[in-house]
């Protein structure tokens, strides 16, 4: 609350600023954020899809040459060269001469595999029945060794199993191995080999030795192009061989991967260490049941990112500072113009009137200037009419107090009269002559312009009975009011202009008896006054002029009609006032409208009798 209230009582260019910088920041930031990422998550897709389809290569070249190794190895033991040669060294041999010569043509035989398959084979050996054979003219080993080795022990736990394994790690070579013993009788011509026997006597041993050196020229050329660490792990999760290194990896660090990597036969994912990440690529070999792993740094993918990260962090900036420069622009083109504005404002305040705003774009604050112009120009000119009113109106006022010296003068004169023609006893002079000094007393009304619903139809009713009496009783009146509403509040002097308008023209040149009637009644909040009279009438043109706010009736009546309307809406608004009744074809009828609460209400009492509810004449 407290920083909301004091951002919005800085300048209005600030808060521009600070909500266009706001939103470039998050706007800006989160396309950069959301790029940066993206970007890199391509890059590693790529790369690892890359690595992915090397591995692929690199396991379908190694598989295929290893299909080729094991096809070999598994023909041996159907070969009926091999099966004669492992016959005669069963049965076959007797002397140490035709020892020699068994052993010549076992070596020539491997010697020929050996030749075949050169690029991966080191050397072949058959453990046989105490003796040993091999590719080699002097092989590295003995029967005795043999029996030490771990070949023999392995050989013997897996009877008549083809296994793959670096048997002796410090070596430079790993080893196809096989026990094996053929089952048939020595005529027969296609002996089996058997399985079923649990003596290690029975069995003999095939070894095919592979370089290392084969398997790591493969795993070389990748390791190099691709920038990773290559190797081969076997079935039992130890490394055979290994190409490429990472710099940053310890020997601890390569332990961790190995132990993460043997839970794993293939896939991609991801290793975190204490120095960086690494990609781990993992595919198996075909028959060896051996893997292939890429081991990737991912360092050098981030620092590519780095460098992303890097340019974008720069358009970054770059864009805020650009939207910070466009912010300072368009809020100094939308500030200046409402300075100036309020510039002129203030000198308003100070009373001058005499104000120019010229405005140099057509915008809304432009509009707001003009606008603000011509409302100074017309309260210059209200102020102007309002000085010419207050003079007009100590001038009224000042005829209002001549006016009223007469009407004094006349209605003590007119008094004076009556007691003569009472004591004289002319009773009908005197009673219109009382009746045209009461007249002039409710007309004065103690100089007040606010009388009540009472008082104003006894002056209208003196006003009819002096009439009644000039114009040889030729119509009647009748004035009917509501007793709840006597002592409510109107403008005076509402009633005699219509009254009179009924007598000079409604009914001017008729033959009948004329007839006045003036209902007083409340409708909701209201207080309602209908005056009625069966004369001529008016044009219905022209109540619709009057009730169009155009009174412009004959000699002074259309100003009698738009003084007692405008006095009335002075007091109470514009939604009462006069209207004449535009439905009737005979006859003219008037409505009055004006609020009962005017001025709290009641007013009280200052004199006078009261009329009777009805009164007719």
């Amino acid at each position: 609350m407290i920083l909301k209230s004091f951002f919005m009582n800085t300048s209005l260019r600030m808060r521009m600023i600070v909500l266009y910088t706001l939103f470039a920041v998050i706007l800006v930031g989160g396309i950069t954020l959301y790029s940066y990422h993206f970007t890199v998550d391509l890059l590693k897709k790529k790369e690892m899809a890359i690595l992915s389809d090397s591995l692929e290569y690199l396991e379908k070249d190694i598989s295929t040459q290893v299909k080729g190794i094991n096809g070999e190895f598994i023909n041996i033991f159907s070969d009926n060269q091999f099966i004669d040669l492992y016959r005669n060294s069963v049965s076959g041999v007797k002397t140490p001469v035709q020892k020699v010569e068994l052993s010549s043509e076992l070596t020539n035989y491997f010697m020929d595999i050996k030749i075949r398959n050169s690029t991966q084979l080191d050397d072949v050996y058959l453990f046989h029945n105490g003796e040993v054979y091999s590719s080699e003219y002097r092989p590295e080993y003995d029967w005795a060794q043999f029996q030490k080795s771990v070949y023999y022990d392995v050989c013997m736990e897996n009877k008549n199993r083809i296994l793959y394994g670096d048997f002796e790690p410090d070596k430079e070579y790993f080893s196809i191995v096989r026990s094996f013993y053929y089952t048939n009788g020595e005529n027969s011509v296609n002996p089996d080999v058997g399985y079923l026997s649990e003596e290690n006597e029975d069995y003999s041993v095939l070894i095919f030795r592979l370089k290392k050196s084969w398997l790591q020229k493969q795993i070389h050329k990748e390791a190099v192009k691709r920038q990773t660490s290559v190797m081969i792990f076997d079935d039992q999760g130890d490394v055979v061989v290994s190409e490429g290194s990472i710099d940053w990896l310890t020997e601890e660090d390569v332990d961790a991967l190995t132990d993460e990597i043997r839970g794993n036969t293939s896939g991609i994912f991801e290793g975190e260490l204490i120095e960086g990440r690494v990609g781990i690529n993992i595919r198996k070999i075909d028959l060896a049941d051996w893997s292939i792993v890429y081991l990737y740094d991912m360092n050098i993918l981030y620092r590519q990112a780095k460098q992303i990260q890097t340019a974008a962090v720069f358009i970054f900036v770059i864009s805020v500072v650009i939207v910070i420069g466009i912010a300072s622009f368009i809020s100094r083109t939308v500030v200046t113009p409402i300075r100036t504005l309020a510039k002129s404002m203030d000198e308003v305040v100070d009373n001058n009137m005499v104000v120019t705003f010229v405005p140099k774009y057509n915008d809304e604050v432009a509009y707001l200037g003009r606008r603000f112009a011509a409302m100074v120009q017309k309260t210059a000119n209200l102020i102007e009419e309002v000085k010419q009113a207050e003079k007009q109106k100590q001038i009224e006022e000042l005829k209002a107090l001549q006016a009223q010296i007469n009407p004094h003068f006349l209605y003590n004169t007119l008094d004076m009269v009556y007691w003569m023609d009472k004591m004289e006893g002319n009773d009908s002079s005197a009673n219109l002559i009382a009746d045209l000094a009461d007249f002039f007393r409710l007309s004065l009304n103690k100089g007040e312009d606010i009388t009540t619903v009472e008082r104003e139809a006894e002056h209208v009713k003196k006003y009819l009975e002096i009439q009644k009496r000039r114009m040889d009783d030729t119509f009647d009146y009748r004035i009917s009011i509501d007793q709840a509403l006597v002592k409510y509040s109107v403008p005076k002097l509402i009633l005699q202009p219509f009254v009179e308008n009924s007598l000079l023209h409604g009914f001017e040149g008729m033959t009948e008896k004329g007839k006045i009637d003036i209902r007083v009644f409340r409708e909701e909040e209201d207080i309602i006054i209908d005056i009625a009279d069966n004369g001529c009438g008016m044009p219905i043109e022209k109540r619709e002029e009057i009730n169009r706010n155009r009174a412009q009736g004959d000699g002074n009546y259309g100003y009698a009609i738009e003084n007692v309307k405008a006095r009335i809406q002075l007091y109470a608004g514009e939604s009462y006032g006069v209207w004449f009744d535009t439905e009737i074809t005979e006859g003219t009828k008037v409505r009055i409208c004006f609020p009962m609460n005017f001025s709290g209400g009641k007013v009280e009492e200052r004199g006078g009798h009261t009329d009777d509810e009805n009164v007719s004449r």
